[in-house]
């Protein structure tokens, strides 16, 4: 596997003041403000930034970039060369991004879904004192995202055989009206996927925000209730993953879902298995 994680992502909303406010609130995220509020940046862990939120009035939620990290130069070159056998187009970054992303190399491509993907190493520990005053180094981290995706199977393609993603499980289900198929990918850092892609659609399906315990998980629901954001499920624990966890619509109707106890995948005795459900109990939703 040549890409070890997920290093950020970018989306757009009307306000990204007020989605820093919201990752605050929920889990006590860290947030630094660009000048004029035009984009906010999120603070996790040690790294400078996990999300980036971009000031946009007429395309809130959408999806703006995913970062992924390798481990090395080798591990990138490796990446590039399998993205253009795929028949991905890749570029070096324009300067003035990987000097933005803080990278020592960073290649710049798009899916087939037409999703802004940029892979780097080398990208920076920053051991600032947190703004929030309440994260604490490791306390939370940025698990996953979900996509939708109008090009399911060469999405799975470019992942898989580009981006080196190994397969960890599938989950097939009736929901309404609408049959939903949905493939589950895991990258070197072991998290059960880091990416999954939902048959259908475009954007953003739901991101995921990891956090210690359950204890934890249960504060930030607390204080979802507390503030007044919209649930878009509630408490419940996952078929595949094993994830204990909730999702609330966050300002720019990107649910985020806020979870723990994730399986961590074994390479090497893993087996792919298929589910019917997406969760053992709980998760009531409204729809996907």
């Amino acid at each position: 596997m040549a890409v070890h994680s997920l290093a950020y992502l970018g989306m757009a909303a009307k306000d990204p003041l007020t989605w820093g406010a919201f990752a605050e609130c929920l889990i006590g995220a860290s947030v630094i403000s660009e000048p004029e509020d035009k984009e906010s940046r999120i603070r996790l862990d040690d790294a400078p930034f996990r999300l980036g939120v971009e000031k946009s009035e007429d395309e809130d939620g959408a999806l703006r970039y995913l970062g992924f990290q390798c481990a090395n130069r080798t591990a990138l070159e490796a990446t590039r060369q399998a993205l253009i056998a795929v028949g991905a187009v890749v570029e070096e970054a324009p300067e003035t991004l990987r000097k933005e992303r803080r990278a020592e190399a960073l290649l710049l491509t798009h899916d087939p879904d037409g999703n802004q993907v940029e892979i780097g190493f080398g990208l920076p520990i920053s051991l600032q004192t947190y703004q929030a005053g309440v994260v604490q180094r490791g306390a939370s981290a940025l698990g996953h995202v979900v996509l939708r995706s109008a090009h399911w199977s060469e999405s799975q393609r470019f992942y898989q055989e580009g981006l080196g993603f190994g397969v960890s499980d599938y989950i097939a289900f009736d929901h309404g009206d609408r049959h939903l198929s949905v493939v589950f990918m895991h990258c070197q850092d072991g998290r059960h996927h880091t990416v999954a892609l939902v048959d259908g659609g475009v954007g953003i399906s739901h991101i995921m925000l990891e956090v210690p315990d359950l204890d934890a998980v249960g504060m930030a629901l607390d204080r979802c209730r507390a503030a007044g954001y919209r649930l878009r499920m509630e408490l419940g624990r996952h078929t595949n993953d094993l994830m204990t966890s909730f999702y609330a619509y966050s300002p720019n109707g990107v649910p985020v879902e806020i979870g723990c106890g994730g399986v961590v995948v074994n390479p090497h005795a893993w087996v792919v298995r298929r589910y019917d459900r997406p969760s053992l109990w709980g998760h009531s939703m409204e729809g996907y």
